[in-house]
């Protein structure tokens, strides 16, 4: 008989097709916990290379270790703030996500600069920083990396009790204690754009309600005032006038002495 013929016949027969079933399924049996340590293995093989893809256990101390990837999807780090600069430059030594024992941050020249993005810190926030930030533990989000200021422009969420969180630049915007600063020709990304946006709308509630920077006094506190502004305007009206007076009789007094002459 044919031997194709007699493979095409044995495919048709039932009882060739279940007992070809059965010996994969005596095979599996028989080879179960190699086939689950394999499984496992495979399994393990992807979550190591998926975690040093994405420096899962990676402790970041400077800004030339951040993947630019990171930036450029807005990957959020977090860390704790170990110290403050003026213009709301946080100093965060950075956790990774898989923590392991590293060194003990000594100095800033090991901790990541992270400058609140998209806004101006007037001095009333660096006070209001080192009240509610410093040595607090700190989310933030990658959005711009500044070469030549040497610093990272982020989003930065602090915790405040067990269900809530701030918004840190917001916040400030949001008290009148920063502006909102935006530099036109530099690429950022959307999720930058979106912060810029929601700045804008937390300055223009402060400017509503006369927050901090903009804060109007009071007609009591422009009446309080009135006495030392009408001095002030009295006195340098008095001022002028003995000036004049004197430059008129040194000019009279020298005239005297011409014609004398």
């Amino acid at each position: 008989m044919d031997p194709d013929k007699e493979g095409k016949a044995n495919a048709d027969n039932p009882e060739y097709s279940s007992n070809f079933i059965n010996r994969i399924s005596n095979f599996i049996d028989g080879h179960i916990l190699e086939i689950r340590l394999l499984t496992v293995g495979v399994a393990v093989a992807g979550i190591i290379i998926i975690g040093r893809s994405i420096h899962i256990s990676r402790k970041f101390t400077a800004l030339s270790e951040i993947p630019q990837q990171f930036v450029e999807k807005s990957v959020r780090l977090q860390g704790r703030v170990v110290s403050l600069s003026e213009g709301g430059v946080l100093h965060v030594d950075h956790t990774p996500i898989v923590s392991r024992r590293h060194r003990t941050c000594i100095g800033n020249d090991i901790l990541l600069p992270v400058q609140l993005g998209g806004l101006e810190v007037l001095p009333p926030g660096d006070q209001w920083l080192h009240d509610n930030v410093l040595h607090r533990h700190v989310w933030f989000r990658l959005l711009w990396i500044s070469r030549h200021s040497g610093v990272i422009d982020c989003s930065v969420t602090v915790r405040q009790g067990w269900f809530n969180s701030i918004r840190v630049n917001e916040r400030l915007v949001r008290e009148g204690l920063a502006t909102v600063k935006y530099s036109e020709g530099i690429a950022r990304s959307a999720t930058y754009n979106h912060l810029i946006d929601r700045l804008i709308q937390a300055e223009l509630y402060a400017e509503r309600k006369g927050r901090g920077v903009w804060k109007q006094p009071s007609f009591r506190e422009k009446m309080a005032q009135l006495p030392g502004r009408m001095k002030a305007s009295t006195t340098g009206f008095v001022r002028t006038q003995l000036n004049r007076i004197k430059e008129t009789l040194t000019d009279g007094v020298l005239g005297m002495f011409r014609r004398k002459q």
